[in-house]
């Protein structure tokens, strides 16, 4: 059971993940020395691709200038139209982390072609997209990823040496083979990977292929840190706040989360924002909450994206600003963040923020609904229940309320209970109807007293098969739930 959940986790963490810090994880370019960005300017003047790339990656990297995606992509755009082949595969993976779905197929578009030119960085982009079902063919396809990251490693990409380990530990494509999968971890990290570090301090955490060793794991991630890695920080920091491997130490995990930091680890300032913002073991430091969110926003962190905008909307560490709250959400929603995209469909159904649009709200509540967001399920629900933004239709509330409550969502068992009971969208069945009140109730009042109005309209007989259909409702949602 361990091994399953270690090699699920690094498969998902190495594989599925784009970081935003693509220096730490691809290998240095030989090609870049250490030029001033004043220096590089005067040699884009007369259309120097190599400058142009150079400025990208300074941009991306945050050297000299602040860091910035965004700018870093339209410098590797303007290197890449001129054929620099470096340049096709930064910005390919640039469009595929930071773009909508037309940006990330440019971004594949990219990617291929530094592929065909044979850029191993590009090759394991590439195997990264084919994981996953968000590729042209619509499905994964591990063959492809096996193929590219062999082709990568040949040509001596060290990240392709975690990700073909990663493979190998869950049997993705390959036979699972955890020695072998052990085997490109400490290649790897041989070679200064300090991704192959922290999947190698994930062996020893679990005890995959190794007996479990806690002092070994933080020996590892100290000196994943040492090769630049953020990640290895948030590990450290989360070591020293629960005493795994080390002296329990509220301090030492406050100076590795500071570390991370400055390492533009997106994932440490939100933790320090969430330290400040509390006030854990310290005073409240609002204004510094705001200013780390601020800064992981920028740097691409929709998690991040979406906390500013509950700071804007309640003017917490800034002036309150709806409108500067519903663009941070539309640029996490667009991107592809469920829980930004069921706020954005509510606030277009409310008009907080922006113009009241039901269509609007009915687009964005029904992406949030088809990623698996129960809340949006209901809303929409609610919305064809009533005929708000679209006709009336029940039969639709129905189904929505039904896949919501499946979900675990209480309101939308109440909703069918009132469904069932008057017979909206479906015959009147008032066991049924009983049946998801009770399991909708709980520690509600509203739902107490729903329950009871209905109660005290039934047989006992209609009561007793009421509690049946819970019981069997209940039994096969935990039997889904454990598989």
């Amino acid at each position: 059971m361990v091994k399953r959940s270690f090699s699920r986790t690094l498969v998902v963490a190495s594989l599925l993940a784009f970081s935003l810090q693509l220096p730490a994880s691809a290998e240095e370019d030989k090609s870049t020395v250490s030029t001033s960005i004043e220096t590089l300017l005067k040699r884009v003047e007369n259309g120097d691709a190599q400058a142009q790339y150079e400025i990208g990656e300074k941009y991306l990297k945050g050297d000299g200038v602040d860091q910035s995606p965004r700018e870093a992509s339209d410098w590797f755009r303007k290197a890449a139209d001129q054929g620099h082949v470096k340049a096709m595969s930064r910005l390919g993976s640039l469009l595929v982390a930071l773009g909508d779905e037309k940006m990330r197929a440019n971004g594949i578009e990219w990617l291929n072609k530094a592929v065909a030119e044979d850029d191993a960085d590009a090759m394991v982009s590439l195997s990264k997209i084919y994981f996953t079902e968000r590729n042209p063919e619509g499905k994964p396809d591990l063959d492809k990823v096996r193929e590219l990251l062999e082709k990568a490693e040949a040509k001596g990409a060290v990240e392709s040496l975690v990700l073909l380990g990663a493979l190998y530990a869950e049997g993705r494509g390959v036979e699972k083979d955890v020695a072998k999968a052990l085997g490109y971890f400490e290649k790897g990290f041989a070679k200064g990977s300090s991704e192959s570090a922290l999947a190698l301090a994930a062996l020893y955490r679990e005890g995959v292929g190794v007996d479990k060793n806690p002092e070994k794991v933080i020996e590892i991630y100290k000196k994943a840190v040492e090769l630049g890695s953020g990640v290895a920080c948030r590990r450290l920091a989360a070591a020293a706040a629960s005493g795994f491997g080390m002296e329990k130490s509220f301090e030492k995990a406050v100076e590795w989360l500071n570390k991370g930091i400055e390492r533009n680890d997106t994932t440490c300032m939100r933790e320090m924002a969430r330290v400040k913002f509390e006030g854990v073991n310290a005073e409240k430091d609002i204004d510094g909450a705001f200013e780390l969110l601020d800064r992981a926003s920028g740097l691409g962190d929709l998690e991040a994206l979406h906390d500013l905008a509950g700071f804007y909307d309640n003017g917490i560490g800034t002036e309150k600003n709806e409108e500067k709250a519903s663009q941070a959400l539309y640029t996490a929603a667009v991107r592809g963040l469920v829980k930004s995209q069921f706020e954005l469909g509510l606030r277009y159904r409310q008009g907080t923020g922006v113009m009241e649009d039901k269509v609007a709200a009915v687009a964005w509540l029904s992406q949030a609904a088809s990623s698996g967001s129960a809340d949006a399920m209901l809303v929409l629900g609610m919305m064809n229940e009533v005929g708000e933004g679209l006709p009336v239709n029940a039969t639709a509330a129905l189904q929505l309320f039904q896949r919501a409550a499946n979900m675990g969502s209480r309101d939308a068992k109440l909703r069918l209970g009132a469904m069932y009971f008057d017979g909206r969208g479906v015959k009147v069945d008032k066991p049924k109807a009983y049946a998801y009140f009770l399991m909708g109730a709980g520690t509600s009042d509203e739902g107490e007293a729903m329950l009871e109005k209905v109660t005290a309209e039934m047989t006992a007989e209609e009561i007793e098969a009421g509690r049946k259909i819970a019981e069997e409702m209940s039994s096969k949602l935990q039997q889904a739930a454990g598989k």
